[in-house]
């Protein structure tokens, strides 16, 4: 069944997102619980990475690996 109307949906952090994203798809049948929390946590790290890496440039401290 899809809806008849446009859902619209909205969260308030990505946090929220990502926690709906992993229930959605335990409740499909794609994923088990230790797969969505894993996928999650492996998620946050990545964000940490790149936002740490992002940052970085921002702030003009990245280094540069020249070869």
């Amino acid at each position: 069944m899809t809806p008849s109307e446009t859902v619209i949906l909205r969260w308030a952090t990505f946090a929220e997102a990502a926690e709906q994203a992993g229930l959605s798809r335990r409740f499909g049948g794609i994923h088990f619980l230790a797969d969505d929390l894993v996928g999650r946590e492996t998620g946050h790290r990545v964000a940490d990475a790149v936002w740490d890496e992002a940052m970085a440039y921002i702030l003009g401290l990245a280094q540069r690996n020249v070869q």
